[in-house]
């Protein structure tokens, strides 16, 4: 795990707040809930809001192609190889009474990394789990990823899960890990919202 504060020059990290903190910028509504269950989530309103810049390495929109070369400086810093960027998630959850770690999962069925620029302080923690995914499994056990990503965890680890870290969002905070650790975010109870960049990356060689 690499932590970077101050990740992005202060013009450039305003930039990022005047686009993607703005009142019309485009959410999308996010369920985010496993169609089969929950693992260890007690989460009543586990929802968010997203948008997708970047999906399968494409640029998808205007914001997507402002984010491209900045993120790429960002895991430049990282110090991990990379020649694609997978896939970028802009997530904001909203507010919750109590605060509520959703339930672990895994972004991508290959092996990858994973870069969470924060765009807000809050108290609401990215927590890393010790325990892994094995992107080597038998594929034809499971239909899908998410149930593969699922099951996996609730027949080798639930109830056993062990933290490794939980990060505590900061402003221009860049947090960078393994993307085979099974991870989760958490809502926020003392902000009104809580906004990420969330991205995945590495070498096309391993995603093949």
């Amino acid at each position: 795990m690499k932590i970077i504060h101050n990740a992005t020059s202060s013009l450039i990290f305003n930039l990022l707040e005047d686009t993607l903190l703005r009142y019309n910028f485009p959410w999308h509504y996010s369920p985010i809930t496993y169609p089969f269950g929950t693992l260890i989530s007690n989460n009543p309103h586990p929802f968010n809001f997203t948008n997708y810049p970047i999906v399968d390495g494409k640029i998808q929109n205007d914001v997507g192609a402002l984010l491209q070369p900045i993120l790429l400086d960002c895991i430049d810093k990282l110090g991990y190889p990379c020649d694609q960027i997978f896939r970028v998630r802009v997530v904001l959850q909203p507010r919750t009474a109590e605060q509520y770690t959703n339930d672990p999962h895994i972004d991508l069925p290959f092996p990858h990394r994973v870069g969470i620029l924060y765009l807000t302080d809050s108290n609401s923690p990215t927590v890393i789990y010790n325990e892994k995914y094995d992107f080597y499994l038998k594929k034809t056990k499971y239909n899908d990823f998410p149930t593969a990503s699922f099951s996996y965890f609730k027949e080798n680890y639930l109830g056993r899960e062990t933290i490794l870290h939980a990060v505590s969002p900061q402003r221009n905070m860049l947090l960078g890990f393994n993307g085979e650790h099974y991870h989760a975010s958490a809502t926020p109870n003392d902000v009104d919202r809580r906004v990420i960049i969330n991205f995945t990356y590495g070498m096309l060689t391993d995603a093949e």
